[in-house]
């Protein structure tokens, strides 16, 4: 006989949470993360839509969540260097190696 466990919500409230932490493709820092009965609130914002799709994919991809709710609210349009320069800071800043990031004249330096 098969049982099924479920995880707490504080469990996926801690998937969610490392789960957006750890996407480099979401480069904002004020997504918060609430959980009740499973189901997943997302509250905050983000610079663009696309980073807004992203979270709610992210948090549905977390074992145990039984739904997403996105009250993320999209803060102004950015333009698509502005979006990949922060994206590339994140990463640097997440990364385990020493990297320091130069963007010079729509080039990435990362050194």
């Amino acid at each position: 006989m098969f049982q099924l466990f479920k995880k707490s919500d504080e469990e996926v409230r801690r998937g969610v949470r490392e789960a957006v932490d750890g996407n480099a493709a979401l480069t904002s820092d004020d997504i918060g993360v609430l959980v009740n009965d499973g189901v997943v609130t997302l509250q905050g914002s983000v610079p663009d839509f696309v980073e807004k799709k992203k979270a709610e994919d992210v948090a549905w991809g977390v074992t145990g969540v039984r739904g997403v709710v996105n009250q993320l609210e999209v803060e102004h349009f950015e333009t698509r260097e502005r979006i990949i320069k922060r994206a590339l800071q994140r990463y640097v800043e997440r990364s385990d190696r020493q990297n320091n990031l130069e963007i010079n004249d729509r080039r990435v330096i990362l050194a």
